[in-house]
């Protein structure tokens, strides 16, 4: 069963459509998600998906981008401020890298615009690279895969070589 959610961006509407085995969505308000976590546990977050959608709906589509602002921060988590990661990079937030700063606190708005300027950009790259029509879960599995490893590294994969030579079953076994 698909539920849907519509978003009005600067006066155009979407209608996303959005699978309850990936999500599921406060449909009356558009204001949140739950999930139940490796333990079993139900998570919740809270966004504004109508708000914070528009700019990643417009290059995605809206299902992706529904898909993305709920499972990024999920799958990455949120560090509420600048640590070095396992490689020495200096990281906030949900994986954020361009600007963070040593040992600086950032509230959870900071770290949600953060987030959504970060798949912006990367869903941008990714999207430049994929010269096929896709669906939206596989533009959602693709951002995903390109904000992990970098743009370079996505439009340099076998997945987006085999991708775009028509091959959408390779992905899934490629890297």
């Amino acid at each position: 069963m698909a539920r849907f959610a519509l978003l009005r961006c600067t006066g155009q509407r979407f209608a996303a459509g959005m699978s309850d085995s990936i999500l599921a969505l406060d449909l009356a308000t558009v204001a949140g998600a739950a999930w139940r976590d490796a333990d079993g546990r139900v998570q919740r977050q809270a966004f504004d998906l109508r708000a914070r959608a528009c700019v990643l709906a417009a290059i995605v589509g809206p299902a992706a981008a529904g898909m993305l602002l709920v499972q990024v921060p999920k799958l990455e988590g949120t560090i509420l401020r600048g640590y070095k990661d396992r490689v020495g990079i200096v990281t906030a937030c949900a994986e954020h890298t361009k600007t963070a700063v040593l040992g600086r606190p950032y509230t959870p708005a900071e770290c949600e615009q953060l987030l959504d300027q970060d798949l912006a950009e990367h869903a941008t790259g990714v999207m430049r690279c994929i010269t096929v029509p896709t669906t939206a879960g596989e533009r959602a599995a693709f951002v995903s895969f390109g904000f992990n490893v970098g743009i370079g590294a996505f439009c340099r994969s076998t997945m987006a070589r085999k991708l775009n030579a028509g091959d959408h079953c390779a992905p899934a076994t490629s890297s």
